[in-house]
């Protein structure tokens, strides 16, 4: 997927941070990996410039803010969805101070 992006200029719309059971197991996948978002990242799922998104972000750090933000990804709070899952909710201010 990150390979027809760069080709073809897209942007990429994926899940991020959703729970923590979730970055448990990406972390078990990928331990050589500095974060949920390095995986993607490594897998040029958040091509630079592109305008990707990630959809939930409830658990990012603000070391992923930041690359998301170095790569001009944004983030699509998904509240509905999180309450409903019990995943918990994004903090969007923080998020927003992070930039």
């Amino acid at each position: 997927l990150g390979d027809i992006a760069a080709r073809h200029g897209l942007p990429v719309q994926s899940h991020l941070a959703e729970s923590e059971a979730e970055i448990a197991w990406v972390r078990e996948l990928h331990p050589q990996a500095a974060s949920y978002a390095h995986v993607y990242d490594g897998f040029g799922l958040m091509p630079e410039g592109n305008g990707s998104y990630m959809a939930h972000c409830v658990h990012l750090t603000r070391a992923e803010a930041e690359l998301m933000r170095s790569r001009g990804c944004g983030v699509c709070h998904c509240a509905a969805s999180n309450f409903a899952l019990r995943s918990g909710a994004a903090d969007v201010r923080q998020l927003r101070a992070w930039g």
